[in-house]
């Protein structure tokens, strides 16, 4: 995301949470995605119930990047650039908690 800087600092500050969240979900998602791989290749249950129990953490920063997002969009009124890195924040949330879910 930009780091252009913006006359209202709390926007910035709002960007920076969202940039956050997204990064500490995909690395979530992708410790799932690990102890999936490696639940498979040594068919080990426990591992898999390791990546299934982080399911709720992802599920809670989509909620949590879902609510930063409208709240965003509703107060912010952000345009061009701002607004398709928002969007874009949105679309990569719902995709990382797609592939948290396989």
């Amino acid at each position: 995301m930009s780091e252009a800087q913006h006359i209202v600092k709390s926007f910035d500050v709002e960007l920076r949470r969202l940039r956050g969240l997204l990064t500490e979900m995909g690395g979530l998602v992708e410790n799932q995605v690990a102890l999936a791989t490696q639940a498979i290749v040594s068919k080990d249950a426990a591992v898999a119930t390791r990546a299934v129990e982080l399911d709720p953490a992802v599920d809670a920063l989509e909620r949590q990047v879902e609510q930063l997002v409208i709240q965003m969009l509703a107060l912010r009124q952000p345009m061009a650039d701002d607004l398709r890195q928002i969007v874009a924040a949105l679309k990569i949330t719902a995709a990382l908690e797609r592939i948290g879910d396989y």
